[in-house]
């Protein structure tokens, strides 16, 4: 029987980004070539989200802080992709233009070991070429020179304690094993894309491999403006993002459209099954609508 390996911003991927953190190579194998016999007791284990508390969640996502770069001069670098060769065998250029915010790259080469935030489809947009598939990531050993970039804060449109991707439903999606919910990412050089959940299988190494979005955002938009009050992050676009609950609030200028996202401080965590880790999550409200992200594992 062909073995199905879920990728591209699927849960099994964020799984493994954090479970790369604690050095779990056992693990990331068998979720990388598809096999399916890792899973722990699953019919035992009681999987209903239970309360955490901030403190908890804080303290453990540290280890997997964040460092940001600002581009000094446009930069030209290799992402990599799936394809019908293999995970990450596909090899695109793009560059990367001045002032550029990245992260120091990914953790591995295989996409789904990503644990920082993405850059946008925009910046990444002409290297998804026929026969690509994936989010491209930058690699591990993506460097620049001490003059070639600035260390720079997190920008304020980004979240701390979590990868920036935001998936539709809230605590009862976290508690439901299937994933099946549509995705908000918020990328490092500034922009919010949202991702309706439409799966494509494709062919790689004779196998079938199947990733739960499509490269091109369903809807984008740039973030032109930031503020944050307390619990809450409003959000600015010039244009209206689609599939999300943002508010029109002027004619004219690029702070049209108003996304106000409310953190509700009140992280869950559940067993997954299939790794036998407990994940925990972030919860949110985007214009009334419940997400959640995952800030760690453990």
């Amino acid at each position: 029987m062909k073995q199905i390996r879920k990728c591209f911003f699927n849960m099994t991927g964020i799984l493994t980004k954090y479970l790369n953190g604690w050095n779990s190579a056992i693990i990331f194998v068998g979720l990388l070539f598809g096999i399916s016999g890792i899973t722990v007791g699953a019919s035992t284990v009681n999987t209903k989200p239970v309360r955490e508390t901030a403190t908890t969640v804080n303290a453990m996502s540290k280890q997997f802080a964040t460092a940001y770069y600002r581009l000094n001069q446009a930069k030209r670098v290799a992402i990599r992709f799936s394809g019908s060769a293999g995970p990450n065998l596909v090899v695109r250029h793009i560059t990367l233009p001045k002032g550029t915010i990245v992260t120091d790259g990914s953790v591995n080469d295989n996409p789904v070991m990503n644990y920082t935030p993405d850059l946008s489809y925009y910046v990444k947009r002409r290297a998804y070429t026929k026969g690509t598939y994936g989010t491209g990531f930058l690699p591990a050993m993506f460097t620049f020179k001490k003059s070639g970039l600035t260390r720079v804060k997190r920008p304020a449109y980004l979240f701390p304690n979590q990868v920036n991707y935001f998936y539709t439903g809230g605590l009862k999606a976290f508690g439901d094993k299937n994933y099946h919910a549509d995705l908000v990412k918020i990328t490092t050089d500034g922009y919010m894309e949202y991702y309706r959940y439409h799966p494509i299988t494709f062919t790689e190494k004779h196998q079938q491999a199947t990733f739960d979005y499509r490269q091109k955002p369903n809807s984008y938009v740039k973030i032109r403006k930031t503020i944050k009050k307390g619990a809450n992050t409003y959000l600015y676009f010039k244009s209206k993002l689609k599939g999300v609950s943002d508010k029109h609030i002027h004619r004219g200028g690029n702070y049209r459209y108003r996304l106000t996202i409310h953190n509700l401080h009140t992280p869950y965590s559940r067993i997954d099954p299939t790794v036998h880790y407990r994940l925990y999550a972030s919860l949110y409200t985007f214009g009334g609508t419940p997400m959640y992200s995952i800030a760690t594992i453990g």
